[in-house]
């Protein structure tokens, strides 16, 4: 259960395993800290879904990332026993994949034949998220396809860039909050939704609450559903103005964030009063977002050009352009593309 989770990211499962799922990837890092491995070679015999077994042979130099608990053989017969098997599927591509594993390697692999129920297979198992340099794709005369692996480390600097990269934006202490944004991320609006929702039953700070409500909102403005984005949105403003935030910039940009969703929803005059209540909450307490207000007197001028109201939407998009020739100097690249928008 746990493998095909991991395989198909089915993460309300995950959530509930997640204490498992760490205490079994330490003791495979403790255990490999234990014993030295001289470099070696590890096998793995399976039946591989076409689709993904094209993928991997066209991807020759690539990274191939494992994301369950990924089970080997320091036997090569015992792998390929497994890729006998699968040469009677049709739908399936027998592989035999032939991992080079490095002495050096810091990447969680220990050999677990003392604890497996079968120990002359000799069990070698990687810990989750695992990533291997595809090498060489070849097809024995029995017609199993062997997949040369190699096993990278931190030193990669494709996987360091993915790692940094999730470090640096899941580091919440609300786990279902890393999970919520981790699917927000992967655009899948559903599951991202599910998190947001657990991680709001364990809040009590309004700020944090707040943000949580504007997640949701813009969860469902994805979704199409944008009545009740828009009822988020109202919930998220209600703490900011029940606890009188000062944070001029931050209501300004959820009162934006509620015009620009009664514009899609045709509700034109009330797109404007929101983007007049974004263009005040910005200018008060002296904020000087000068191009957020630049760019709200833009978004009314879109609305009433849409409305005929063209004198109007002139005025505005004149406001909208003062305050860009403050803003940027007159070379400035950004400023030409306005121009050429605007006028």
């Amino acid at each position: 259960m746990l493998n095909k989770a991991l395989r198909t990211h089915q993460y309300d499962i995950l959530y509930l395993l997640r204490v498992f799922i760490r205490h079994l990837h330490e003791q495979i890092a403790a255990q490999h800290k234990k014993e030295s491995i001289d470099q070696k070679k590890l096998f793995r015999g399976q039946g591989m879904d076409k689709a993904d077994f094209d993928r991997i042979r066209m991807n020759k130099n690539g990274l191939l990332s494992i994301s369950n608990f990924l089970s080997t053989s320091a036997e090569r017969e015992v792998g390929l026993h497994f890729a006998r098997e699968a040469l009677h599927d049709r739908k399936k591509v027998s592989v035999l994949m032939e991992i080079t594993v490095d002495k050096n390697t810091i990447v969680p692999v220990a050999n677990i034949a003392d604890l497996s129920a079968y120990k002359t297979e000799q069990e070698w198992l990687f810990s989750m998220g695992s990533v291997f340099r595809i090498g060489s794709v070849e097809c024995l005369p029995d017609g199993i396809w062997v997949i040369s692996l190699t096993l990278t480390d931190d030193q990669d600097e494709q996987l360091s860039a993915l790692r940094e990269h999730f470090k640096k934006s899941m580091t919440d202490r609300n786990t279902c909050l890393n999970f919520a944004k981790l699917m927000h991320q992967l655009a899948a609006w559903r599951k991202s939704e599910y998190f947001y929702l657990m991680a709001l039953e364990t809040e009590t700070q309004w700020q944090r609450r707040s943000v949580l409500f504007n997640n949701l909102a813009m969860v469902k403005g994805e979704l199409g559903q944008y009545g009740e984005a828009l009822a988020y949105y109202h919930k998220s403003l209600e703490l900011k103005e029940a606890e009188e935030s000062d944070s001029a910039t931050d209501k300004a940009t959820t009162y934006n964030n509620i015009a620009a969703l009664y514009y899609k929803e045709k509700k034109m005059d009330r797109a404007i009063e929101y983007f007049q209540k974004a263009i005040k909450a910005s200018n008060a307490q002296g904020n000087n977002d000068e191009e957020l207000v630049a760019t709200l007197h833009a978004n009314i001028a879109t609305i009433l050009d849409d409305q005929g109201k063209y004198e109007e939407a002139l005025e505005k998009c004149e406001e909208s352009l003062k305050i860009r020739l403050n803003f940027f100097s007159s070379d400035s690249s950004i400023f030409s593309k306005y121009l050429q928008y605007y006028c």
